[in-house]
């Protein structure tokens, strides 16, 4: 950051307008004969002039933009990439205004309106000229007398040199067009200047390397162009333009300028991290390496007070950056800097007002400011000139200086220090569910249709608060097909004690079967105080007519015929311990389809999907039985899983206990067949990835031959090569369409197989009682709600878990130490293999999670195993340390049998060998 600050002259705000290199300039248009004015054109199509009364001597209020500093204002329909000045009619000596929009370039004349007969001022206004219409969208132009043209009274006039997008070089000679030609190597675009000294260009193409063009070359180039597309055969191929100097720079390119004096030519190229100065040959003359992000460069010569240009053997120049630093330059030297009220895009010097120096800046934004570079220090204001004249107070400076080195000192040692959670300590997240849907159904785009009802929404109010204050929070909002939130990403720049409210949309999107209406909110945050990264959660659940609907009435549906549905028709019977209860209590929102003389009946429908229609029906008898029934066992999953959760409910607030049973059997056959059209989908999304690679590689092949019959200098045939990159094209396109719907067809099918496993894990804890902790586990081994990955699918995933839980968790199989790989693919009869062993293994008794008698039975076995075994080690290290006393001797003495006495129990417990190897005690049988 400078010591100084530039001093306004004059500013004006922006007014929502966007601006970049190019669209601003400052010259004489005509307004007076010896004052500049400053033009400025936006990418919204905003042309204005200004003539700005510029005073050093007034006040702060007085330097801002007055309504007579304006003096003309032109709106154009298309955006204005950028402007030049300069003579660009034939007949007449003034400069003119040169526009260039995406499509067209014009050329205007500014012009006096009144006749001196008002007085309210002089009335100014732009006179059209000429326009030439561009074939090829736009990016740049610039100015020159290209080919050392004259005019009249040996007066050089400035022809138009238009840059399109692709690298066409399209030059208009006043209001005619001259000639066009391609750059080779140009594939993104770069600022293009004129170097009258050489009468060449200057560009950068796409490797980033400087080229200088001829004219004369870029003239007999686009002769021979305009002849080929003329259809004349006497020339068939046109040659390559070669560049007359060239120079690799290795980076990218903010700007180029041209400055010439004392008839010396120098090219200033502003890049990235880099600052270059060429001559006109292309030679380096030197090198700057930038330690900031340069925005914006401008060549200014000196001028001396009485309006001469002082020639010098230096270069002067100002580089502005992204920190809001001016930098004044003299060659490779920082001869002052300064600080920038913001970013400039573009800046000059000029003289306005007869004040030599002038620096002209415009931001992105539309802020438009003239200053000069003053010398006294921005926090020398006169609100801070008595407090600075005071004596300096070294005791108060010291223990100033004590303070902050404790305050840095604490920043530290708190950064990563464990905040203690607590309930009143973070980020305290609520949200707040309306029990009814909205009035109007605020969904925002839908692939659902009902012919009857709307597809509803419900609006979510979300709470965030922070005693201690955070920052950079952002929250995401995750829920499951079909149901998506708007917004689902929320980002808040700093959250304190008051509470933030957001409001967030939840409505059913996609033709997915709902498989669970559990949300779950997620923030990420950091402490102001100390900027310690923090999480925070909490987790809902949507009502359930927010999917589901009543369905068709009991007397239609009791009416149907049983012959046409018997086949179609999935059913699942569920037991339990008490009466049956009123449906209508437990599912209030399907009361319309209840109908008390057809029975305990209830119907339900998912939004869009009219034709499947899911009954709840109680045993009549007021047994305590109930049927779920669907056409397919995925439907049924969401309502079962609703149903046994409200029925729970409905019975501890009478405090009461309830059981289900499930005895019917488990449909592991159409768990079956969904899993082999959800492998034969896997299947042929990876045929179809292959057919795909392999078109790639052919049209890669092709566009190879054609390239190097291109380069040929015989003209040669193609051999149908087009036609087959063509063919290939339309093959590559048609694969890439059907892999996309394939895709989405295993998304579906992939929501169906989670909901089918689902309810087939809730039908198995229900049929074999399981405990709290073997459904989490059964849970987490069967439903894998993440999807298919790219490795893995939900087939190996499965498998590997199932197989691992039997080998490891069954009662006959804990011994086991190997583990289970996930391999791949899984075709479904391994699955149904492991799923019949799995239920086998829980109807022969055994417990998917051991019972407290086993495992006390198991400790208790293992060890006196280990005691028994660490007793017989012990006896046998005893008798080889006994052998061992006596290294030296080669051979053991001789004994007779029955003369070695062996060691009783007591003492074998008493000896120091035994008691070093095992300081263990152990209880032993009396046997």
């Amino acid at each position: 950051m400078s010591l100084f600050k530039t001093r306004d002259l004059w500013t004006i705000s922006g007014e929502n307008d966007l601006f970049d290199q190019g669209c601003l300039k400052v010259a004489n248009i005509g307004v007076n004969k010896n004052l500049n004015s400053i033009i400025t054109g936006s990418y919204n199509g905003y042309l204005r002039i200004y003539n700005p009364s510029l005073n050093k001597d007034k006040n702060e209020s007085e330097k801002s933009f007055k309504g007579n500093d304006l003096i003309c204002e032109v709106s154009f329909p298309s955006p204005i990439i950028q402007i030049e000045i300069g003579k660009f009619n034939s007949m007449s000596k003034k400069n003119h205004v040169a526009v260039l929009m995406p499509r067209k370039l014009a050329v205007y004349e500014l012009t006096n309106t009144n006749d001196g007969n008002v007085e309210h001022g002089n009335q100014f206004k732009l006179k059209f000229i000429y326009e030439h219409q561009l074939e090829r969208s736009a990016f740049s132009m610039c100015k020159g007398p290209f080919g050392g043209m004259t005019g009249p009274n040996s007066e050089p006039h400035e022809y138009i040199c238009v840059q399109s997008m692709d690298g066409t070089l399209s030059i208009f000679e006043y209001e005619s067009f001259s000639l066009s030609c391609f750059l080779p190597k140009v594939l993104i675009p770069f600022p293009i200047k004129y170097i009258a000294k050489t009468d060449c260009f200057v560009t950068v193409n796409s490797s980033w390397e400087l080229e200088v063009y001829s004219y004369q070359t870029l003239a007999t180039s686009g002769k021979t162009f305009e002849r080929q597309s003329s259809g004349d055969s006497s020339i068939v191929k046109s040659k390559r333009i070669q560049p007359a100097y060239s120079y690799n720079l290795g980076e990218s390119v903010i700007d180029i300028e041209v400055f010439t004096q004392n008839n010396n030519c120098s090219i200033l190229v502003l890049g990235e991290r880099n600052l270059f100065c060429f001559n006109e040959m292309c030679n380096l003359r030197f090198m700057k390496k930038f330690d900031f992000n340069p925005s914006a460069l401008c060549v200014y010569p000196l001028i001396s007070q009485d309006g001469s240009i002082i020639n010098t053997n230096t270069l002067n120049f100002l580089i502005t950056t992204h920190s809001k630093n001016l930098f004044v330059h003299e060659d490779v030297k920082v001869k002052w800097a300064a600080q920038l009220n913001y970013v400039p895009v573009q800046i000059c010097v000029a003289k306005i007002n007869e004040i030599n120096g002038v620096i002209v800046t415009l931001s992105e934004d539309g802020k438009l400011e003239c200053s000069y570079l003053g010398t006294e220090p921005a926090f020398l204001n006169p609100l801070l000139k008595e407090e600075a004249s005071k004596p300096f107070n070294f005791e108060s400076a010291e223990q100033e200086y004590r303070n902050l080195q404790s305050q840095i000192k604490n920043a530290i040692m708190n950064t990563g220090m464990v905040v203690t959670p607590s309930r009143k300590t973070g980020l305290i997240m609520s949200i707040d569910v309306p029990s009814k849907l909205d009035v109007l159904s605020r969904n925002l785009e839908t692939e659902l249709t009902d012919p009857i009802d709307p597809i509803p929404s419900i609006n979510c109010k979300l709470s965030l608060k922070c005693m201690e204050g955070a920052q950079n929070v952002r929250v995401v909002v995750n829920c499951k097909p079909p149901l998506v939130a708007v917004p689902d990403n929320i980002c808040f720049a700093s959250i304190n004690a008051i509470a933030y409210e957001q409001e967030i949309c939840f409505y059913p999107k996609t033709q997915h079967i709902p498989s669970s209406l559990d949300v779950s909110i997620c923030a990420s945050y950091c402490y102001m105080a100390n900027g310690a990264p923090r999480v925070a959660e909490c987790r809902f659940k949507l009502p359930l007519k927010l999917v589901m609907k009543a369905g068709q009435q009991g007397s239609k549906v009791e009416n149907e015929p049983k012959e046409s549905s018997k086949s179609q028709i999935k059913k699942i019977t569920i037991e339990t311990n008490r009466s049956c209860v009123n449906l209508t209590e437990i599912f209030p929102e399907f009361a319309a389809s209840y109908i008390p003389a057809n029975g305990n009946v209830v119907s339900a429908q998912f939004y869009g999907m009219a034709s499947m229609n899911i009954i709840i029906q109680a045993a009549k008898s007021g047994i305590g039985r109930y049927r779920l029934q669907s056409d397919n066992y995925e439907s049924l999953w969401l309502i079962s899983k609703e149903f046994v959760t409200r029925l729970n409910e409905f019975y501890t607030k009478q405090s009461q206990t309830l059981e289900f049973v499930y005895q019917e059997n488990l449909p592991t056959e159409d768990l079956r067949m969904i899993i082999d059209k959800h492998l034969d989908l896997r299947y042929r999304i990876e045929n179809q990835k292959e057919h795909l690679e392999k078109s790639c590689s052919q049209f890669r092949a092709v566009q190879k031959q054609m390239l190097v019959k291109f380069k040929d200098k015989s003209p040669n045939s193609l051999d149908n090569m087009d036609a087959l990159l063509e063919a290939t094209y339309r093959q590559i396109v048609t694969l890439a369409d059907t892999l996309i719907d394939t895709q989405k067809e295993l998304d579906l099918v992939t929501n169906c197989l989670n909901c089918t496993s689902s309810l087939y894990v809730l039908l198995i804890s229900m049929a074999f009682k399981f405990s709290k902790e073997g459904l989490e586990m059964l849970e987490a081994a069967m439903t894998i709600q993440s999807g298919d990955t790219s490795e893995y699918g939900w087939e190996e995933m499965v498998n590997a878990a199932v197989s691992s839980m039997v080998k490891f968790y069954f009662k006959n199989s804990r011994d086991s130490t190997s583990f289970q790989q996930i391999k791949g693919p899984v075709d479904s009869s391994k699955i149904e293999k492991q799923l019949k062993s799995f239920l086998a293994k829980l109807e022969s008794g055994s417990s998917l999670v051991p019972t407290r008698k086993e495992k006390t039975e198991k400790e208790t076995g293992e060890m006196i195993r280990n005691n028994s075994e660490r007793i017989e080690k012990a006896a046998y290290e005893y008798f080889d340390s006994g052998s061992r006393k006596n290294p030296s001797s080669k051979e053991p003495e001789k004994k007779s049998f029955g003369t070695t006495k062996l060691p009783t129990f007591e003492e074998l417990m008493a000896s120091e060998e035994y008691q070093d190897k095992n300081e263990s005690n152990y209880e032993l049988d009396d046997d």
